[in-house]
């Protein structure tokens, strides 16, 4: 049992940090931006979620573009047993990457009191880089990962490999993230956190301005509260959802505004040293979901 916790903690620890440096475009910038949105959730975990974040590439030199982000968002819910009535989330990081390489700092904190102390409050490093090309599209990448608040070897850097293959309409960042898009326009994604979280999504871009995604799947979030008894424990929220979100750009695809609506379908929080454990499991029941979102890019 001890070497499945090990196990199902550090590959975690990859997972996320794969999946978010292909999402943040490490290796492929984001345009700079700005994006707000608004969520709502029903059924047994009520739940208003308001987000705010930015983008902004700077000053490219000898070969490397500097980038900065920012992100906050915040939680206000009922639900029946402990779980806060308030909850937030904030990160902010700096980096630089290049067509082979990119390193990031970052500074993160979710609690219900946010950067009150290092108890609530992760620093953390990212690298990697790529290391062998296979001659076939693909590139194996070495990956360094340095995190204060990780659930196990808290304070150590940890390496791992990873393998990125790009060809044509498919693209794959093994084992965490794959698309492929056929009949012009369609695409189909698939994006795994492992051991058991997911997503999958089906788009359809019907012109430059109009696209309409379906995407379903098993989320957790993650929170550190102030006045948890064990700062080694952690708050986590479990859901399934699906749902479908239409998206329009405008001006020229300078903004973009999208809409959603689905369903949550039940699920429980609890707390635990890491996800494996669930002290104190509370289920929650299913429920409608919808959502809006401006993102404005510069």
């Amino acid at each position: 049992m001890k070497a499945k916790k090990i196990i199902i903690c550090v590959v975690s620890v990859l997972a996320a940090y794969s999946v978010s440096a292909y999402a943040q475009g490490m290796y492929f910038p984001s345009p700079n931006g700005m994006e707000t949105a608004y969520s709502y959730s029903g059924g047994g975990f009520k739940s208003v979620v308001s987000g705010y974040s930015a983008y902004y590439g700077g000053v490219t030199a000898s070969g490397f573009k500097t980038y900065a982000s920012a992100a906050y968002d915040e939680t206000k819910s009922s639900a029946r047993g402990y779980f806060p009535d308030y909850l937030a989330r904030a990160s902010v990081s700096l980096g630089c990457a290049s067509k082979v390489s990119s390193a990031e700092m970052y500074v993160r904190s979710s609690s219900d009191d946010i950067f009150r102390s290092l108890r609530e409050t992760d620093l953390g490093v990212n690298y990697a880089r790529d290391v062998y090309t296979d001659g076939i599209g693909g590139v194996w990448l070495f990956t360094l990962n340095y995190s204060t608040r990780r659930s196990f070897w808290k304070g150590m850097p940890v390496p791992f490999a990873a393998y990125r293959y790009a060809s044509g309409k498919l693209f794959v960042m093994a084992p965490f993230f794959a698309s492929y898009g056929f009949a012009d326009n369609m695409s189909l994604s698939f994006t795994w956190r492992p051991v058991k979280y997911y997503e999958a999504a089906l788009k359809w871009t019907k012109s430059d301005s109009f696209s309409l995604s379906l995407t379903g799947g098993s989320y957790m979030d993650e929170y550190l509260p102030a006045a948890r008894a064990d700062e080694d424990e952690s708050l986590y929220l479990e859901r399934g959802r699906a749902a479908l979100r239409p998206e329009w750009k405008l001006f020229g695809g300078g903004v973009r505004v999208h809409v959603s609506a689905g369903w949550e379908f039940g699920g429980c929080y609890y707390t635990g040293r890491n996800y494996d454990e669930k002290h104190g499991r509370v289920g929650l029941s299913s429920g409608p979901s919808a959502g809006a979102g401006i993102k404005y890019a510069f």
